[in-house]
């Protein structure tokens, strides 16, 4: 499994730190400016038909499909403002094709009997993902197809569609926070908001 954390310069401290708290070796990722692709998007839609797409978004996405694109094995993605929680990691299910470690929200999602975890559809936050090769290439599949619609997904929305058109099984804690949330005090690269 190769480790990989999109992050911008300053945050790398941010990402050794994670590095050390779950005792793996992470990879950095230079984090995509959205500056650099906004002519590509300048013609596309948000999925929420009134959502602005702003240049966080844009490079968010933009990271997240080239770190996809290169997936030769299961791939554990981290943003630079995850931050580690708890371990004990080890309860979900072996037949899985993507596994959100860390998000805001579970949105849509459907409980199983006796279990920690739950199966979900839909999610906020991507800032701790664990993706198998053949969920990568699902996840890419469906980029292509709402690029092809001129429609923009941000980097959830995108596994989220990608989840339910490809019937991919994606599990989360019951508690979306339980392993990995995002650090508080640190400024969204979305939305431009501090965190808290």
């Amino acid at each position: 499994m190769e480790c990989i954390a999109i992050t911008l310069p300053e945050r790398i401290p941010l990402v050794e730190k994670l590095a050390k708290d779950i005792q793996l070796p992470i990879e950095i990722f230079n984090a995509v400016s959205g500056l650099s692709y906004v002519d590509k998007y300048k013609d596309f839609k948000h999925i929420l038909l009134n959502e602005k797409i702003t240049n966080g978004m844009i490079g968010c996405l933009e990271s997240h499909i080239q770190i996809l694109k290169d997936v030769e094995q299961n791939v554990l993605i981290f943003e630079d403002d995850c931050e580690f929680i708890s371990d004990s990691v080890d309860f979900f299910p072996l037949d899985f094709d993507i596994i959100c470690l860390g998000t805001n929200e579970n949105v849509e999602f459907e409980y199983i009997e006796g279990k920690e975890y739950l199966r979900v559809f839909r999610f906020w936050g991507t800032h701790a993902i664990l993706v198998r090769q053949n969920a990568a290439k699902a996840v890419l599949e469906t980029y292509e197809k709402y690029k092809n619609l001129k429609v923009f997904l941000p980097a959830d929305w995108l596994y989220s569609y990608a989840i339910k058109e490809h019937n991919l099984k994606a599990y989360a804690p019951i508690n979306p926070k339980r392993f990995f949330k995002q650090k508080n005090g640190l400024v969204s690269s979305i939305n431009g908001k501090v965190r808290n």
